[in-house]
């Protein structure tokens, strides 16, 4: 009977689950519930992309304690085996010639107080320049992902709004409603500059949609024009009902006035050949 083994014992771990060992498990659920816990602080008052980027950024540094190894070194040795060696306590290297005299002379000068004092001051120094440009780089991120967000939204708001209005055609309304369905697509096209995000974008539309709704257009005009110029012969013969519903509605759903004056026309004739065929 053959067990396979991996051939270096150091590469053998202990799976707990899915095939991760416990350490991945508890990195990987340590950076989820990280992640889900900045979501859930910064949602409401930030948009939801730059909320997800924070989210990863936060997340990051537990998975990679969990998933990192270089030369079966874990993330946090690595971490600190590259702050002894480049930041705390750098190696320097000199290419010589061996000087006992020289050595002892340099030994005492390099343990000597202003040279500590120096040394102390370069590290300080680094770390604060590592930690500033960590800074300034994270910055750059958010204010990116902002600034991008900012563009995607206003191209958003300009595309809701042509679609808005793309329902409407100003040929069809008379001059005296012209101006008022002019007044409030302008209205709503100022108060949308003002618009931050996509809840207060969805209120806008829905009213300015109701206020453009109510602007009567001309053939809405001329089929109420109809419905009132055959009111009577309705009353007096009932079976009209059914024709002049339909008729009503081939005129207010035109979409050009010229349109509209022929269905007018066509219903007119509908009508009056109606009523005298009840007449007899």
């Amino acid at each position: 009977m053959e067990i396979k083994v991996n051939e270096e014992i150091r590469n053998i771990k202990e799976t707990f689950l899915l095939g991760l060992s416990m350490r991945q498990t508890l990195c990987s659920l340590i950076a989820l519930l990280t992640g889900v816990g900045v979501y859930f602080v910064v949602k409401d008052s930030m948009a939801l992309e730059l909320s997800i980027s924070l989210c990863m950024i936060a997340a990051t540094p537990f998975a990679c304690l969990g998933f990192v190894t270089i030369q079966g070194m874990t993330f946090e040795k690595i971490f600190v085996e590259f702050l002894k060696s480049y930041i705390v306590n750098p190696i320097e290297l000199y290419n010589n010639p061996k000087n006992t005299i020289a050595e002892w002379k340099h030994e005492e000068e390099y343990n000597s107080a202003d040279a500590i004092k120096q040394r102390n001051q370069k590290k300080i120094k680094k770390v604060i320049i590592s930690i500033s440009v960590i800074v300034v780089l994270m910055i750059g991120c958010v204010l990116a992902s902002s600034i991008g967000n900012n563009i995607a939204f206003e191209n958003h708001k300009t595309a809701e709004f042509d679609s808005l209005m793309s329902n409407y055609k100003e040929g069809i309304y008379t001059s005296e409603h012209l101006d008022q369905f002019t007044e409030l697509k302008n209205s709503c096209k100022e108060q949308l500059e003002t618009i931050k995000d996509e809840k207060e974008l969805n209120i806008l539309l829905r009213t300015y949609k109701s206020k453009l709704n109510a602007v009567p257009t001309y053939p809405e005009l001329l089929a109420e024009s109809f419905t009132s110029e055959y009111s009577k012969a309705v009353e007096t013969y009932p079976n009209l009902t059914v024709v002049i519903d339909s008729v009503v509605s081939d005129i207010s759903s035109a979409d050009t006035i010229e349109k509209a004056n022929g269905q007018y026309k066509v219903a007119k004739n509908i009508m009056d050949n109606e009523i005298k065929a009840l007449s007899k």
